[in-house]
């Protein structure tokens, strides 16, 4: 994103890591640099592969109450998990896993109910829920949430390079350096 201040951070850990080769510090860096991860997870059947095809740069995730398999694992960092006909058991722990991280609830399978609207407002979930017909809203939800996830990222790079720099004196100068830098404090101001 040219001109924002994500540039600005790039920039600054850029040279941060032109200045030390220390592991600790460059594995935090990788962390930070790594993709932003997003899934659609549901049960079998409920419209995960259709919803999928209509949003950029995400992956189905298999297994959520399928006989057989394992447990998925839903670590990334955002999540669009999709229902339909009612919130089971086996939806409510992929919810439950997923508290404090990026999730929207989508009601699947609009063609199976009388009345659409009324079934997605009385899903009885703790957060966003919007129609699988409404790709848009899903889409707009979902690039909001990638950019939620990005600056998590950049607040837990600063609280990881504190660690480094706590731990490790030959490292502190530099990361000292890069935590008074104004690309560091935009971030911790939340800007």
């Amino acid at each position: 994103m040219p001109g924002t201040s994500t540039d600005a951070l790039a920039s600054a850990v850029e040279q941060l890591t032109r200045q030390s080769d220390d592991g600790e510090l460059r594995r935090a860096v990788a962390t930070w640099g790594s993709p932003v991860t997003a899934g659609v997870s549901g049960r079998p059947g409920v419209g995960k592969s259709a919803l999928v095809s209509q949003l950029d740069d995400v992956h189905e995730v298999h297994g959520v109450d399928t006989p057989g398999a394992a447990d998925p694992v839903l670590d990334q960092d955002v999540l669009v998990h999709v229902v339909a006909r009612t919130v089971t058991p086996a939806d409510r722990r992929v919810l439950s896993s997923r508290v404090g991280r990026d999730t929207l609830v989508v009601a699947g399978r609009l063609d199976l109910e009388d009345d659409p609207r009324a079934y997605v407002a009385s899903l009885d979930v703790d957060g966003p829920v919007l129609p699988a017909d409404d790709t848009t809203a899903v889409r707009h939800w979902c690039v909001d949430a990638r950019e939620r996830a990005r600056r998590r990222r950049d607040a837990t790079l600063l609280r990881d390079l504190e660690r480094v720099a706590a731990a490790r004196p030959d490292t502190r100068p530099f990361v000292e350096t890069f935590l008074r830098s104004t690309a560091a404090s935009t971030v911790r101001n939340g800007s």
